[in-house]
């Protein structure tokens, strides 16, 4: 499978950046002290979930032998 340089999904990230309203939202977001103790809430529930946690820990092995194995897109 062929990647480009900018996927779909970069492509999507930089023309809701690119969007002001957007944009504004999102920065006001990651400064609020309560959003971000709401994350953290959640992330912390994930990973307590020993079934959710071994899926991670997982992907991200999956993901280092992919790098090792030079299976991955060139940047």
């Amino acid at each position: 499978m062929s990647r480009t340089r900018t996927g779909k999904y970069s492509q999507a990230a930089k023309r809701r950046w690119a969007d002001p309203i957007i944009s504004a939202k999102t920065l006001a977001a990651l400064r609020d002290p309560a959003a971000l103790a709401k994350v953290r809430e959640a992330t912390n529930a994930r990973w307590a979930d020993p079934s959710m946690r071994e899926k991670m820990i997982a992907g991200m092995r999956a993901a280092g032998e992919r790098r090792r194995n030079k299976d991955t897109a060139e940047r």
